[in-house]
């Protein structure tokens, strides 16, 4: 991991928005990001959105939830919980990705309106490019994959809990601290004890 990391930061010294560019002019991306903001605009409802496969695929990528796909059922959930209500399904999550999609997308409150926004779709095919780079790195060198999403999302935990409810930022945090796989098996408070004992989490912000 370390290794990844050391490469990653040595290709972003470079020119990474030259590079990321480059990448979001190839084919296969500039389809479907075109796609996306052509496509969005005609949904009527979030239930249009759900069922549509292609720009479902656009959404989860740009917050890392692509696993999402095949089990609708739990995304559909978080969409259309209220961030605002701290009991919501969203909230309860551990993973911060769900309280960011659904907060991003308010989905709950404004149903496709500021999905639909320029601004809002700007800034997802930004995320599904971003996204997607990070998996062209990956299949270059996993750990560079990890490396670049860790340097990306790091700053963006609140608190040892969310790092933990993360699975790239809790293997990253968890390998680089020397802390055994085992660890896994303990309770949460434990772990995350464990993980503030070592690290401070401040130095990122």
């Amino acid at each position: 991991m370390a290794t990844g990391l050391v490469t990653y930061l040595a290709l972003e010294r470079g020119d990474p928005s030259r590079a990321i560019g480059k990448f979001r002019s190839s084919a296969a991306v500039a389809r479907e990001v075109e796609a996306f903001r052509s496509e969005i605009g005609r949904l009527k409802s979030p239930e249009d959105l759900y069922r549509n496969r292609r720009l479902m695929s656009v959404v989860l990528s740009a917050y890392g939830l692509d696993s999402e796909i095949n089990a609708l059922g739990r995304i559909k959930a978080v969409l259309n919980s209220d961030v605002a209500d701290p009991n919501a399904l969203a909230n309860r999550l551990k993973d911060r990705r769900y309280r960011e999609i659904a907060g991003d997308l308010r989905i709950a409150r404004t149903g496709l309106a500021t999905l639909q926004t320029p601004d809002m779709i700007r800034r997802l095919t930004d995320r599904y490019v971003a996204a997607e780079y990070e998996k062209s790195l990956g299949q270059q060198n996993p750990a560079l994959r990890e490396a670049r999403y860790f340097a990306q999302n790091i700053g963006k935990a609140r608190s040892v809990y969310e790092i933990l409810g993360d699975p790239v930022l809790r293997k990253v945090v968890t390998e680089t601290l020397g802390l055994p796989p085992q660890i896994a098996l303990q309770p949460i408070e434990s772990q995350a004890e464990a993980v503030r004992r070592r690290l401070d989490i401040a130095q990122f912000k």
